[in-house]
Protein backbone atom coordinates (compact mmCIF):
# COMPACT_ATOMS: atom_id res chain seq x y z
CA UNK A 1 0.00 0.00 0.00
CA UNK A 2 2.86 2.37 0.79
CA UNK A 3 4.44 1.83 -2.62
CA UNK A 4 1.16 2.59 -4.34
CA UNK A 5 0.91 5.90 -2.48
CA UNK A 6 4.52 6.69 -3.33
CA UNK A 7 3.87 5.82 -6.97
CA UNK A 8 0.77 8.03 -7.08
CA UNK A 9 2.79 10.95 -5.70
CA UNK A 10 6.17 10.60 -7.40
CA UNK A 11 5.13 9.34 -10.85
CA UNK A 12 3.19 12.50 -11.80
CA UNK A 13 5.94 14.62 -10.26
CA UNK A 14 8.60 12.86 -12.32
CA UNK A 15 6.44 13.15 -15.44
CA UNK A 16 5.94 16.88 -14.89
CA UNK A 17 9.67 17.44 -14.45
CA UNK A 18 10.43 15.38 -17.57
CA UNK A 19 7.84 17.38 -19.51
CA UNK A 20 9.26 20.73 -18.42
CA UNK A 21 12.86 19.74 -19.11
CA UNK A 22 12.11 18.19 -22.49
CA UNK A 23 9.87 21.04 -23.59
CA UNK A 24 12.49 23.61 -22.65
CA UNK A 25 15.22 21.78 -24.57
CA UNK A 26 13.13 20.89 -27.63
CA UNK A 27 11.76 24.42 -27.85
CA UNK A 28 15.29 25.55 -28.68
CA UNK A 29 15.63 23.04 -31.52
CA UNK A 30 12.15 23.11 -33.05
CA UNK A 31 10.88 26.51 -34.14
CA UNK A 32 7.36 25.07 -34.24
CA UNK A 33 5.90 24.73 -30.77
CA UNK A 34 3.75 21.73 -31.71
CA UNK A 35 6.71 19.39 -32.29
CA UNK A 36 8.29 20.40 -29.01
CA UNK A 37 5.00 19.95 -27.19
CA UNK A 38 4.40 16.52 -28.74
CA UNK A 39 7.90 15.32 -27.88
CA UNK A 40 7.58 16.63 -24.33
CA UNK A 41 4.21 14.92 -23.85
CA UNK A 42 5.58 11.62 -25.15
CA UNK A 43 8.50 11.87 -22.75
CA UNK A 44 6.20 12.71 -19.85
CA UNK A 45 3.92 9.73 -20.54
CA UNK A 46 6.88 7.36 -20.85
CA UNK A 47 8.37 8.70 -17.61
CA UNK A 48 5.06 8.26 -15.80
CA UNK A 49 4.72 4.67 -16.99
CA UNK A 50 8.31 3.78 -16.08
CA UNK A 51 8.11 5.29 -12.59
CA UNK A 52 4.74 3.67 -11.92
CA UNK A 53 6.07 0.28 -13.04
CA UNK A 54 9.20 0.62 -10.89
CA UNK A 55 7.24 1.52 -7.77
CA UNK A 56 4.67 -1.23 -8.32
CA UNK A 57 7.38 -3.81 -8.98
CA UNK A 58 9.24 -2.70 -5.86
CA UNK A 59 6.03 -2.95 -3.84
CA UNK A 60 5.37 -6.43 -5.17
CA UNK A 61 8.96 -7.54 -4.55
CA UNK A 62 9.29 -6.09 -1.05
CA UNK A 63 5.73 -7.12 -0.14
CA UNK A 64 6.60 -10.76 -0.81
CA UNK A 65 9.74 -10.52 1.31
CA UNK A 66 7.84 -9.56 4.45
Amino acid sequence: MLFLLLALFFSPLAAAMAFLTTYHQYRRHFPEGRKALKAALETAVATFIVFMAIFLAAGFFFGRMV
